[in-house]
């Protein structure tokens, strides 16, 4: 239970930041009266978490005012703009009190809010009545903006299905146009709630990784540029500012699917930016400083030109401008320092907002407006040429799943790809079993149709199961395909025996018996996941086997798998030769690692921190500093299969010695392993995963050096 007191507390910060950004009393007055107007109107209605509403009117104000930097009007505006929804006053009440500017804006955002609500529309449909509604005032969209981005930061408060609609709007809509409006850290805060509830595995991963590298770079970044980069400023009299910034999750995860990289091979996940103070208000003056400043850094640091982006005299449509130079840190990495005045920070970070702060110096029509009434052009000429506007305003084709629609306006979502009978089966088994056809947007399609992002999907059915085996090949879904597969058996079709005994029978046709190793190599060639379903699909039409002779002639073709190699703490020393696995614990990728520094060989011991030695290790290393941490680092690595043969005396040990040199020492993939012993001799075939001749040759040194090896050689 909120009380008055503790209601107006909460509001105290807006009343501060409020009195800042009014240009005089009577604005600030008129703040003032639209609180206590909307605490009365709202005081017996509560948000779903139990919150009263004025406290949320209150948290979209701040952001209006706060992060996209709006004045007395919008923050008068979103304290209000519940008020035709959900209260008994009238636009004429507000035009009234708060003037007619005022209830216009009210008036536009209380229409927003019927289009949102609408359950009969697609996303992209809903996006076009939302231009339709801002009424030439780019400050609806703003406001409208700050009140979606409050939603999204208390997403936990809303039920599982609103969650879903929202993300899904947010996505496609809030997203783009946050970035059209140049509220570059708004449209990256939305991408990355988006992920963090879509892809949560994929957003934690990253996140963790980002900690490590934070830890590892950071004193590098740090002490080569940080330092030298304030001190050559602070030389040259100016006054500034000096930050990082650091890759988000979302967009480093953006950056690796369009690349096709893993997050190994992101190299700018570090940025500086400087934000100096310029002695006139005067553009060419601080372009100028850009360059000079730029010159300075040059002067240090060889720089990249071919990753050089000049902003400065060709700003982007939202206004933004900088200029952006890159250099080569010592352990490798590309960082990125941004150069930008006072005004440019403000226009990066608050967008249009921040042009009509500027106004004196800026253009009299600022890119998003322009924008807007091009998008207003389009949207009532509605004819098809005209709507190609609108391709550009998409989330692009990197998210990786689609938002549909129930008949009854409930969002699911489904793997980008996925069919309407993938739809079916994703809403009940038996909606599937039955299915027929499917109405999408009203329109009769059939059920191999791909949906696209905002598709109405309606499954017409009938009383009787409707399951082929064809089906499978119009389906992208495991959950689809494991849902056929069993109604299939339960009707006396097994597709997954039919399929097995297909291969077994053309295996027999060439004298092979299927065995593991096999089974590994089809489903490599035919780019399968499982047996079950290469099986699955041999038994439905969709594989025939045609090419199987061929596959069976050919080599394992090369893999790209994850290796797992130590990776030691490089800043914290960097004077040891090579390292090695201790003997005593033999540690994993399931341990925590931990080092030593040999006193006389300089090499680094690796060892698990559970190993019973490290008490004795750290009392013997105690003054030399030569303890260094040593985490395990995932490495993507595209590799060859290679046959070797191996003979030599045959002892107690010998396998134990041949995989630890193989696996642990070298971190080699073994892919195969076989041995026999006769009269005390030993003859084994190896098959490992190599990714060059280096890798190969040193691997054969390697293992001729093992006590009792005679010979190593390629088969």
């Amino acid at each position: 239970m909120h009380t008055q007191d503790q209601i107006d507390q909460y509001f105290a910060p807006l009343r501060q930041s409020s009195h800042a950004r009014c240009a005089n009393e009577e604005e600030f007055e008129l703040v003032l009266k639209a609180y206590h107007f909307a605490k009365d109107a709202h005081k017996n209605q509560k948000r779903i978490s139990g919150d009263p509403i004025i406290l949320h009117n209150i948290d979209v104000a701040r952001i209006v005012v706060e992060e996209i930097g709006l004045g007395y009007k919008s923050i008068i505006t979103a304290l209000l703009h519940h008020t035709l929804t959900d209260t008994e006053y009238s636009r004429e009440d507000i035009s009234g009190m708060f003037g007619e500017k005022i209830a216009e804006l009210v008036e536009g955002l209380g229409k927003m809010e019927r289009v949102f609500a609408a359950q009969d529309k697609t996303q992209e449909e809903t996006f076009k009545q939302m231009l339709l509604t801002v009424n030439n005032d780019v400050r609806v969209l703003l406001i409208k903006l700050a009140d979606r981005l409050h939603n999204l930061r208390n997403l936990q408060e809303l039920p599982v299905e609103k969650r879903a609609r929202n993300l899904g709007e947010s996505m496609y809509v809030f997203a783009p146009l946050a970035h059209q409006m140049g509220l570059y850290t708004i449209k990256s805060e939305i991408e990355n709630i988006w992920m963090k509830h879509a892809m949560p595995s994929e957003y934690n991963e990253i996140e963790e990784k980002v900690k490590a590298e934070m830890g590892r770079q950071g004193t590098e970044i740090t002490q080569t540029f940080l330092d030298p980069i304030r001190e050559i400023l602070e030389h040259e009299g100016l006054e500034f500012t000096l930050s990082t910034r650091i890759k988000t999750p979302y967009s480093i995860w953006s950056k690796m699917k369009k690349r096709n990289v893993p997050f190994e091979e992101i190299y700018d996940l570090f940025a500086l930016r400087i934000v100096f103070v310029p002695l006139v208000t005067d553009i060419e003056q601080e372009h100028k400083m850009c360059y000079d400043i730029e010159q300075l850094l040059n002067q240090r640091w060889e720089p990249y030109t071919e990753r050089r982006r000049d902003w400065l005299k060709t700003p982007k449509e939202t206004g933004y401008e900088a200029l952006h130079s890159t250099y080569l840190t010592p352990s490798g990495n590309w960082l990125e320092v941004q150069i930008r005045s006072q005004r440019m920070e403000e226009i990066a970070e608050q967008g249009v907002a921040a042009h009509w702060k500027y106004k004196g110096i800026s253009p009299e029509i600022s890119g998003i407006e322009k924008w807007l009434a091009r998008a207003r052009e389009s949207l009532e000429k509605k004819d098809a040429a005209s709507l190609e506007f609108f391709d550009n305003f998409q989330p692009g084709n990197l998210i990786s799943v689609i938002y549909v629609f129930t008949p009854k306006g409930e969002m699911r979502m489904l793997p980008k790809g996925a069919t309407a009978l993938d739809f079916a089966y994703y809403i009940h088994s038996q909606l599937g079993n039955r299915a027929l056809a499917a109405k999408i947007n009203e329109k009769l399609m059939l059920l191999s149709t791909t949906l696209r992002g905002g598709d109405q999907v309606e499954i017409i059915t009938t009383e009787k199961n409707q399951v082929k085996i064809e089906w499978l090949k119009n389906i992208t879904t495991s959950k689809a395909r494991v849902m056929i597969l069993d109604t299939l058996r339960k009707n006396g079709l097994d597709p997954i025996q039919k399929g097995k005994n297909i291969l077994n029978e053309r295996l027999s046709g060439f004298g092979i018996t299927p065995n593991a190793r096999l089974m590994n190599k089809l489903l490599a060639s035919y780019n399968i996941s499982s047996r079950e379903e290469l099986y699955g699909r041999i038994g439905a039409g969709i594989e025939d086997l045609s090419t199987l002779q061929e596959v069976l002639i050919k080599g394992t073709p090369s893999r790209k798998f994850i290796t797992w190699i130590p990776s030691p703490d490089w800043k914290r020393r960097k004077d040891f030769n090579s390292f090695h696995f201790a003997p005593c614990c033999h540690p994993t990728p399931d341990d925590k690692l931990t080092g030593f520094i040999d006193r006389i060989t300089s090499d680094l011991y690796i060892h698990s921190v559970t190993c019973s030695r490290i008490q004795a290790l750290k009392r013997l290393h105690k003054n030399d500093n030569a303890m260094v941490n040593v985490v395990w680092k995932k490495q993507y690595t595209s590799s060859s299969l290679v046959r070797l043969t191996l003979r030599g005396s045959d002892r107690l040990g010998i396998i134990y010695d041949i995989t630890r040199t193989i696996s642990l020492i070298l971190c080699v993939n073994i892919h195969s392993f076989y041995l026999v012993t006769h009269d005390n001799i030993f003859d084994a075939s190896l098959e490992v995963y190599v990714q060059n001749h280096n890798d190969l040759n040193n691997l054969v040194e390697q293992l001729k050096m093992i006590k009792g090896m005679d010979t190593v050689k390629k088969a």
